[in-house]
């Protein structure tokens, strides 16, 4: 299990989420309190939830290959 808080300042909620089969990888996932969307990276030693904008600044999405890259 990963456990952790919302990454939005404005909101205390918590997730609780299962470890995928194989890590590290990366999800999108919808925090019950708010309601909004944001970028789970599981991994088993150092998970992490981010804002949309905080993933932005770190990683780099190509749609079209799927495939994700640190800048």
């Amino acid at each position: 299990m990963i456990l952790g808080e919302c990454p939005y300042e404005d909101c205390d909620g918590h997730h609780m989420l299962g470890v995928p089969e194989v890590t590290p990888k990366f999800g999108k996932e919808t925090c019950e309190k708010c309601g909004r969307e944001y970028w789970m990276y599981y991994s088993r030693f150092e998970p992490e939830a981010y804002t949309p904008e905080q993933f932005a600044e770190k990683w780099s999405v190509d749609e079209e290959t799927k495939v994700i890259t640190q800048r």
